[in-house]
């Protein structure tokens, strides 16, 4: 993918970094919330399949991230890493 910059109407507003530092945040916030459940996703239909198999309908449960964390599975761990990565990231440029 190419993307292309006209340097002359990027110049025109001092505010384009603010505003990007904005929707990078808000794209953040959304892709962790995805990757959370994606990792819960594949942790329950992989490594917790029998265990997921026995839980009532409708049933609640908290999972953390210490939990996903430590499932055995290479895949949910890299999304993990993935997830807290991108939180990193995003306290960093909060600051």
């Amino acid at each position: 993918m190419c993307n292309t910059l006209h340097f002359e109407k990027y110049r025109q507003n001092e505010k384009n970094y603010t505003i990007y530092l904005e929707t990078l945040d808000e794209l953040l916030t959304d892709t962790i919330e995805d990757l959370s459940v994606i990792a819960i996703n594949l942790a329950t239909n992989g490594v917790w399949k029998k265990w997921n198999n026995y839980i009532d309908d409708y049933t609640s449960f908290e999972f953390t991230d210490d939990m996903l964390n430590n499932t055995g599975d290479s895949i949910v761990s890299r999304v993990m890493k993935l997830k807290g990565d991108m939180e990193d990231l995003q306290k960093y440029i909060k600051t």
